[in-house]
């Protein structure tokens, strides 16, 4: 499959895309009725989404502290040599 070909589905589907959005934002009346489950369900995924995010920052946070920790004494002990040997 070539390039182009590629640009073109994707240009098609972006298409359908933005007259679905423009249809569904065009409607005047929904004639919808959303009950108070509705919102507590909203609710509750927003929580758990929080609760998700917060499990895994603080699982990992070991990692990403120990790659910076890494990071940054490496070149603090390249900076240490360099003066050593400017010194010298």
């Amino acid at each position: 499959m070539r390039h182009s070909e590629t640009r073109k589905g994707w240009l098609t589907t972006m298409k359908y895309v933005l007259c679905l959005v423009l249809y569904s934002v065009g409607t005047n009346t929904a004639y919808a009725y959303l009950d108070p489950g509705t919102g507590s369900i909203v609710i509750q995924s927003l929580i758990a989404a929080l609760a998700a995010v917060s499990f895994v920052i603080t699982t990992y946070w070991q990692r990403v502290r120990g790659y910076f920790t890494k990071f940054l004494r490496k070149k603090s002990d390249l900076e240490d040599t360099d003066e050593k040997r400017d010194n010298e």
